[in-house]
């Protein structure tokens, strides 16, 4: 059966009009979890069930040496909420959901909604002009196994231990990455969450530079991260909280300046080259890398 409760997402549950969070895992059918924003020593512990098309869930809440329980039925709604009632040893009863993070969720839709609305604004976005491609672009004989000491922040999922940092949420014109506080891994599930667009227009994913396996890659630096500081605008005047940054090639190579202007970075963008309605061919190789906006920048 299909993963539910990922290791890495954040759950909330919602009682009596309060919300708590929660961290999950999930093995075969069983799972378990804790709050995470509370000192409380609580656990959950549950198991799903599936026929005839539903996916039905319940689960146990209790609280080591007082006593309390609390049992809850409910059944799966869509893949990112649970819906169902519950009762506990202290004589409460309800209704109860319990979603995905919300934000997360919600911010998937945005990135989904901006990335297709970007094809539609270029005239033929497929045939008359392909993608820009802000991130690794490997060689031909590129070593997918090497181990660095950096990592990219703008990389692909199907590159090794390839993760998800980052949501491109924002508008056409102005992409904005929401950043996630902790990482997760680019599997097939959350991949297919960015369909009918390509994950690179959603999400933004880290994986191990490739140095001289990439043809952004030279004179022992991040061409790519350099142009980005030398040609685009900061976008921010705070550095952003970022899962990945004490490992990231870009801020070690260029600072508080790269990650001022990363969040308006997409790795893949369809929509039609501003530089080439400007005149503005010479501000960057279009080919390979990005292109410049009136006061943003989109990749």
């Amino acid at each position: 059966m299909s993963i539910i409760f990922h290791p890495e997402d954040t759950w909330v549950i919602t009682r009596l009009s309060k919300a708590y969070r929660l961290r999950l895992t999930q093995t075969g059918t069983e799972w378990s979890g804790q709050y995470i924003d509370t000192n409380n020593s609580t656990h959950f512990s549950g198991t799903i069930v599936n026929g005839r098309g539903i996916t039905l869930i319940h689960f146990l809440q209790t609280t080591p040496n007082n006593g309390y329980y609390a049992v809850h039925a409910g059944k799966l709604v869509h893949s990112d909420a649970i819906k169902g009632h519950w009762y506990d040893t202290a004589g409460h009863a309800g209704a109860f959901t319990l979603e995905r993070d919300p934000n997360l969720a919600q911010s998937i839709d945005n990135a989904r909604e901006r990335a297709i609305a970007n094809r539609i604004s270029s005239p033929d976005p497929i045939n008359l002009f392909p993608p820009t491609t802000a991130g690794v672009i490997p060689a031909n004989d590129a070593n997918r196994n090497v181990h660095p000491a950096f990592d990219c922040p703008s990389s692909m999922p199907d590159l090794p231990n390839s993760q998800i940092f980052g949501v491109v949420e924002g508008s056409v014109s102005y992409p904005a990455v929401t950043y996630l506080e902790r990482s997760l891994p680019s599997t097939p599930d959350w991949i297919a969450t960015a369909e009918p667009a390509e994950p690179t227009e959603v999400f933004r994913f880290v994986s191990s530079c490739l140095e001289i396996g990439c043809r952004q890659f030279g004179n022992g630096r991040c061409q790519l991260a350099q142009r980005i500081v030398q040609g685009f605008p900061p976008v921010t005047q705070a550095l952003p909280t970022c899962a990945i940054r004490q490992s990231c090639r870009w801020w070690h190579q260029e600072r508080e300046a790269a990650c001022l202007r990363c969040p308006q970075i997409v790795r893949t963008n369809y929509a039609l080259p501003t530089p080439i309605r400007r005149g503005g061919e010479g501000i960057f190789d279009l080919s390979t890398t990005v292109r410049h906006s009136d006061d943003h920048t989109t990749l």
